[in-house]
């Protein structure tokens, strides 16, 4: 995600090392620590001061979320966002509807995680200068024709969706460096130009 940020800079065939070498030193210096139920480290904690800390700096660029939170609804309808990370566990009736996020034009990131409503004719319209998505356990398959207006997507995971297709013409997305499709069962096949090669 650091890459598709641009956080990360050097040549294409060093970044993924850089970033490694950034990881290892934020831990280093006790910015993050690796959660030990995970022992590839995907997972870290922050300290709470240093959480705070971060918070503190973005936010004006961004709005992190959990569960039901109050007044969510009204802080997207006031400000822009360049990063919005919502995880919501709710019943059905309480489900944040995917029309709700389309003020948020700015958006370089989005992380949803939970059901969000997404209904026949939402798109990916409004988020033209998305590098980052990852959208997590939704009704992801509404969406999935309208992938091609992300032009600057560079990082889509869409693990635990619905998803059944990807778009067919996916190859013309030129910045998309990485794609997660863990635990989409649904998923048949891929198009078969998801793999372009430059000669």
């Amino acid at each position: 995600m650091w890459i598709s940020e641009g956080f990360v800079h050097g040549t294409s065939r060093n970044l993924e090392e850089i970033g490694k070498d950034y990881f290892v030193k934020l831990i280093h210096r006790n910015l993050i620590e690796p959660d030990i139920n995970y022992v590839d480290q995907v997972v870290c904690n922050m300290h709470d001061v240093v959480r705070s800390f971060a918070r503190y700096l973005a936010r004006n660029e961004a709005l992190v979320a959990q569960n039901k939170q109050t007044g969510i609804s009204e802080k997207m309808d006031s400000q822009k966002f360049f990063r919005l990370s919502l995880e919501i566990r709710a019943s059905e009736s309480d489900e944040l509807e995917w029309y709700s996020l389309q003020a948020q034009t700015s958006l370089r990131t989005l992380l949803s995680v939970g059901p969000i409503k997404i209904k026949p004719g939402d798109s990916f319209l409004a988020f033209s200068n998305l590098r980052t998505l990852h959208v997590e356990d939704a009704n992801f398959d509404a969406l999935v024709e309208s992938l091609n207006q992300l032009k600057h997507l560079r990082y889509l995971s869409i693990e635990g969706t619905n998803t059944s297709r990807l778009p067919e013409n996916i190859s013309k997305m030129k910045f998309l460096q990485y794609i997660s499709l863990l635990g989409c069962n649904s998923l048949v096949n891929l198009p078969n130009s998801i793999v372009s090669c430059n000669a």
